[in-house]
């Protein structure tokens, strides 16, 4: 009885000191080197993020974002704010690292998602994303990292924390990724049923067209033979009409107003 009560007695020592020392020794700890993980994250992440919708858009959605050397340390510049955010949040987190974990999912999840589906080429003012998106970043690293505060308070125990940090952060990856898929496949599925090409890279000699009234906000120009006259047309659908012009003078063939209803997608 003596033997198995030392036993008994040993073991709860033990499991007091493992407890002790978790306290002192946290489970869940800090990147080693802050600066370098933050710095890290904050460059590669928007790179990382154009890689799942390749499949969808093309190579090209990738190698949209390397315009050059300018063009990348501009982009680079602007990334650094995540990473001033989480290096700030890190700081902070002495602590709490939980908080910290956090506002990496949450700064990960936003960066997937934002600059998975930003389309540089929908306009000649679509980069201009890429000064707000770092900007907006922060905010969700901020909200992430107040989030996490509140958890580290409300669960008290190392390892229920550690699988909270892992499941946040597999959420942040694949919902960040996954609806940056999604709108991508159904931007590709509506413009499959009206294939369109730029103005650009039409075989036409005249190539500036003047705003005009009659036809609203263009939504997509297409160049094809469009009616019975042998031929190419442009065919410019607009938010009220159908409108079917000369490639060469665009003098209108022909127009078709309509009324947009409502519908999914």
């Amino acid at each position: 009885m003596t033997f198995l009560a030392g036993l008994k007695q040993r073991a709860l020592g033990n499991n007091m000191g493992t407890k002790k020392q978790n306290r002192i020794y946290p489970i869940l700890k800090l990147p080693s080197r802050l600066l370098l993980f933050s710095l890290l994250l904050g460059l590669l992440i928007p790179f990382i993020a154009r890689l799942p919708i390749v499949p969808v858009r093309g190579f090209v959605w990738f190698t949209d974002y390397f315009p050059g050397v300018a063009g990348l340390l501009f982009i680079s510049a602007f990334n650094l704010i995540p990473s001033i955010a989480w290096y700030a949040t890190g700081k902070g987190s002495k602590r709490a690292p939980l908080a910290f974990w956090f506002s990496v999912a949450a700064g990960v999840g936003f960066l997937l998602w934002s600059h998975g589906s930003v389309n540089l080429r929908s306009s000649s003012t679509a980069a201009i994303a890429l000064v707000f998106l770092p900007i907006y970043s922060a905010g969700t690293i901020l909200a992430g990292w107040i989030m996490g505060l509140l958890v580290h308070v409300t669960v008290k125990a190392e390892r229920m924390r550690v699988w909270m940090v892992a499941f946040v952060g597999v959420l942040a990856v694949v919902v960040g990724s996954g609806i940056a898929v999604q709108e991508s496949l159904s931007i590709v599925a509506r413009e499959s049923r009206f294939p369109f090409i730029a103005v650009a890279d039409m075989p036409l000699e005249k190539r500036q067209i003047y705003g005009s009234n009659f036809m609203g906000r263009v939504e997509v120009l297409a160049f094809g033979d469009f009616d019975n006259t042998p031929g190419n047309e442009i065919v410019a659908l607009g938010t009220t009409s159908l409108t079917t012009l000369q490639p060469a003078t665009y003098e209108v063939k022909s127009k078709n107003i309509f009324e947009q209803e409502d519908c999914d997608g």
